[in-house]
């Protein structure tokens, strides 16, 4: 048999039950309302944090002097000023000739490629491509070939405000980055055989051998001379040809031009798109084996011998195979690279914080 206690505690039960369910529904209802519906007091402390958050970041991107962030790696304000100095050093511009807005436009472009750079970078640097301490070498090698000597590398280096050894590590850095883009594109820029004899046979014009003709002269300069003295020793060179000298040693002892003065004047095979048209005017009416009377150029004077002359025709695969293929090649390199580019990319948690543009 059941008390009367137990008959109280079981009547109580379900409706402690349900009571409980209830004030967690309505406290539920009330955050939500808070936050969602009338912006109550949670909403606006929760507001307050977050608007805190972004004045800290704010304020932390301004005294960092932050441009912008990959994968929370910051770029930095003097390296854009480094990076786009350089860019207009290449490229010719004078920042002090060009407007606030095209500078703040080129700033935002090489931020671009600084962000790509950090990128690859970052992907090099954790999945290292492994090489030999003789490439690292060889690389830098190449690298200070292009400086007469040591002295006047380092010279170089200290003036970027680099030392020697920083320069070192950077070269390494960017060797590496690229063997990390050839190792993940490689498979992407292989040229078939069949890709080759496609391009050569769809291509009606690109692979024509355009005309051409293959001379030897020898030349005289009106830089900073006398132009009727000049004109009068090509004439006086042109009669000892016509007497029968040898045009070969009238060009070893007379030409100007030091490139070819020491192979008797020889220029080889000519087209008109590799010499100034005032020049390739004048030898294209000089019948083939014969010597023209002196012509003059912008240059100066020239006497002229046409040893031959060919006719425009499409060249054989053979001789193209190496140029098609590496035309393709470049083609596909760069189609792989934009699409590793914007996969990366799109991986990427990049955050531009607005100070890449200043007024000066």
């Amino acid at each position: 048999m059941i008390s009367e206690d137990q008959e109280v505690n079981c009547s109580q039960g379900p409706f402690k039950f349900r009571r409980r369910y209830i004030f967690y529904g309505l406290s539920i209802l009330y955050l939500v309302g808070d936050i969602y519906w009338f912006g109550g007091p949670l909403k606006s402390r929760i507001d307050e944090t977050l608007k805190g958050n972004r004045i800290d970041a704010e304020q932390l991107a301004i005294r960092e002097e932050i441009v912008a962030t990959v994968n929370a790696h910051p770029i930095r304000r003097h390296d854009l000023e480094r990076a786009t100095e350089e860019y207009c050093r290449k490229n010719g511009i004078l920042l002090s000739e060009i407007s606030r807005s095209r500078i703040n436009a080129i700033r935002l472009l090489v931020l671009n490629q600084l962000v790509i750079d950090r990128l690859i970078w970052f992907h090099s640097y954790h999945y290292p491509v492994e090489l030999s301490q003789g490439e690292i070498d060889d690389a830098l090698i190449r690298f200070r070939r292009g400086f007469k000597s040591s002295e006047e590398f380092e010279q170089a280096a200290l003036l970027q405000g680099f030392s020697v050894s920083r320069i070192d590590t950077f070269l390494q850095n960017q060797f590496m980055q690229r063997a990390w883009i050839e190792k993940t594109i490689r498979k992407h820029i292989i040229v078939s055989e069949k890709e080759i004899i496609e391009r050569y046979e769809s291509d009606k014009v690109i692979f024509m051998i355009p005309d051409r003709v293959n001379v030897k002269h020898i030349f005289f300069s009106t830089l900073d001379k006398d132009a009727e003295q000049v004109k009068e020793n090509a004439q006086r060179i042109f009669q000892k040809l016509k007497k029968g000298q040898s045009f070969e040693e009238l060009a070893i002892r007379f030409s100007e031009d030091s490139r070819n003065r020491d192979a008797g004047g020889n220029l080889g095979w000519l087209t008109r798109d590799r010499v100034p048209d005032d020049f390739y005017d004048n030898v294209i009416k000089i019948s083939i084996g014969k010597t023209g009377a002196p012509f003059k150029t912008a240059l100066g004077w020239h006497i002229v011998h046409v040893i031959g002359r060919m006719d425009s025709a499409k060249a054989s695969l053979d001789l193209l195979h190496d140029e098609i293929a590496a035309t393709i090649e470049v083609e596909k390199r760069q189609r792989a690279i934009e699409a590793l580019i914007n996969r990366i990319k799109s991986k990427a948690k990049i955050r531009y914080t607005g100070q890449f543009t200043w007024i000066e």
